[in-house]
């Protein structure tokens, strides 16, 4: 279920304002990560694993399923493996099926994930915001995405701080700012419109990747800056303090 209303995002598309431009990294006190599509290149594989286990149904189930999938990524397998048999499928499914379906879904990725491209620039990116704590917040199983963190060495930049599913983006941070953690001002860095939309629910300033997304409005979205990876944010991000991000409502920005 997304945060905002799905209309906002068209609307905020007539604004003429230009949502790439430097960001001022050394200004947070948090930096929040996505994973697939920011840290790792694994949105390919993760599609590919969806389609796998909704094939059995037919291609033509596996097809709409898949565009359900891109349209929600950050969503949890879980999220979206009850959507399939809900409003798909339409037919009853118990916790047990959904979670015997996400243990097939992650045993068709997980080996994958480990060899899959990770994100340069991320050195760089530490230096630079040496103060900030970091965070990885996933839709990702959360074990089985520190297992992969733990065997590629990304785990190294975020101390333990990897959380994923079956908890919520959104129940994540408020598990954490009610911990002290998530400290503002932060930024979140995704590849998905839940993460766009998540970090509007907290006030959190965003930071679009497009290079490996498969939310394909994000790229003509105007609401947030946005680059083609970490490696050019990092590159860009002395030049010039982060415009505040604004909405627009029949044409106009307020």
């Amino acid at each position: 279920m997304f945060l905002l209303r799905s209309t906002q995002l068209v609307i905020w598309n007539e604004c003429e304002k230009n949502g790439s431009d430097a960001v001022n990294l050394k200004k947070y006190r948090s930096i929040i990560f996505d994973c697939d599509g920011v840290l790792l290149d694994s949105n390919a594989i993760k599609t590919q694993a969806f389609f796998d286990i909704s094939a059995v149904h037919g291609n033509e189930i596996a097809n709409l399923f898949i565009e359900y999938h891109r349209a929600n990524g950050g969503l949890s397998r879980y999220e979206k493996i009850r959507y399939l048999h809900a409003h798909i499928l339409q037919n009853e499914v118990s916790e047990y099926q959904v979670v015997a379906e996400a243990a097939e879904y992650g045993r068709l990725v997980k080996g994958k994930l480990i060899t899959c491209s990770i994100a340069t620039g991320l050195d760089r990116m530490r230096t630079l915001t040496e103060n900030a704590e970091w965070s990885v917040v996933s839709g990702s199983d959360q074990k089985e995405l520190r297992d992969v963190f733990e065997l590629n060495g990304l785990n190294n930049y975020f101390e333990g701080r990897v959380f994923g599913s079956p908890r919520s983006k959104v129940d994540i941070i408020n598990d954490g700012k009610a911990k002290g953690k998530f400290a503002e001002p932060a930024l979140f860095i995704g590849d998905s419109r839940y993460d766009y939309e998540t970090s509007i629910f907290f006030g959190f300033d965003f930071v679009f990747l497009s290079a490996w997304s498969e939310w394909r409005i994000g790229e003509e979205h105007v609401a947030f800056p946005r680059f083609k990876n970490i490696s050019e944010l990092t590159q860009s991000n002395e030049v010039s303090p982060p415009n505040k991000v604004e909405t627009c409502v029949d044409g106009r920005i307020v």
